[in-house]
């Protein structure tokens, strides 16, 4: 029996109704990033002109790259049975860094040069703020490699445990209702 830890706290109805909502905005959030993928990657094999024609050969080359990607993707998701932790090392070393450090980094440094540019005085009100920007994007860095190395335990801890299933099956880890 494999659920949704968090939706299966809510009464029956509404459970219904939020797994619809998952299922249903899945499909066109996929549709985007897949036609957002193409925009790029279409060009790329075909050229420019191949792309903004409406010919049914260009067409037909959109629509096969579309599936062999929608194929490619289909079997990476399925061939790693730790899909939803591989998710996690990703957002654990992007979304932090990328949320709080970056922006507190380059905070600080358009700060420092715009200061040092303008020959204006570092004051302590301006030095603190450097202070502080660098160490929050050096603090959030910090919690970006905690959480890597987090998840990188857990999955090995959860390999010793036996908990996940060989390639193609994912019956261990699988989200559905």
């Amino acid at each position: 029996s494999v659920s949704a830890p968090a939706l299966n706290m809510l009464a029956t109805t509404l459970r219904r109704v939020m797994y619809g909502v998952i299922v249903i905005h899945t499909i066109p959030i996929g549709t985007l990033a897949s036609v957002a993928i193409m925009q790029d990657m279409f060009p790329r094999f075909y050229g420019w002109d191949a792309f903004f024609s409406f010919n049914w050969k260009d067409t037909s080359k959109y629509m096969l790259v579309s599936g062999v990607m929608l194929t490619v993707s289909w079997a990476i998701v399925e061939s790693i049975p730790f899909f939803s932790e591989f998710l996690s090392l990703g957002s654990s070393i992007a979304t932090v860094w990328l949320t709080y450090g970056v922006p507190a980094f380059f905070a600080a440094e358009n700060q420092r040069r715009y200061y040092s540019r303008n020959g204006l005085p570092f004051t302590m009100k301006r030095k603190g703020f450097l202070v502080g920007a660098y160490a929050f994007a050096f603090a959030s860095a910090a919690l970006a490699v905690a959480g890597l190395v987090a998840v990188i335990m857990q999955i090995a801890s959860n390999y010793e445990d036996g908990e996940y299933g060989p390639p193609f099956t994912c019956d261990s880890t699988a989200y559905y209702p």
